[in-house]
């Protein structure tokens, strides 16, 4: 493995790294194949999550992604038959780009879980409240005794 430094027409100089490895043909082969499944998998599932309004904010990354996905499978496979070094450093490239997508997309999709988590316990709460304040609910736990749990959570909730 040797590093070098190169300067690309357009690009800032960049530090890169030389590898020499011989891998199984059948194994790139695999990966291709689950690549490119993966790949229609993406752009597939982001058109579906795109046609709500504002699920498109999680869709169009995802279909970036699956396109950058398969794009990187493409210059893989021309390298396989070509054995052209651009192809490579384009697979690369590519998989770097689907990878970054593929981030932004999980990232987006933490934040609407944890905007989601935050809104159903605030209706579950709100219902509780209302909920409580009706006699059949208090009813229900007189019938049971004030002791034990069922005393706790009223207590906790204000109504022993």
């Amino acid at each position: 493995m040797e590093n070098y430094t190169t300067q690309v027409p357009g690009d800032k100089s960049y530090q890169s790294t030389s590898i020499n490895v011989r891998l199984n043909t059948e194994d790139i082969m695999g990966l291709i194949k689950w690549a490119k499944f993966r790949g229609i998998m993406d752009i597939i599932f982001g058109i579906l999550t795109s046609l709500g309004f504002i699920t498109a904010i999680i869709g169009i990354p995802q279909i970036i992604a699956g396109v950058k996905l398969l794009n990187s499978v493409s210059a893989l496979r021309q390298y396989i038959y070509n054995g052209q070094e651009q192809n490579v450093i384009t697979y690369f490239e590519e998989n770097r780009k689907f990878f970054l997508f593929s981030g932004i997309t999980v990232i987006i999709k933490l934040i609407f879980t944890v905007i989601s988590l935050i809104l159903y316990i605030s209706f579950f709460a709100i219902f509780m409240a209302n909920y409580t304040q009706m006699p059949e609910f208090e009813q229900f736990f007189e019938q049971f005794g004030n002791t034990g749990v069922t005393y706790h959570v009223l207590s906790r909730l204000g109504l022993s």
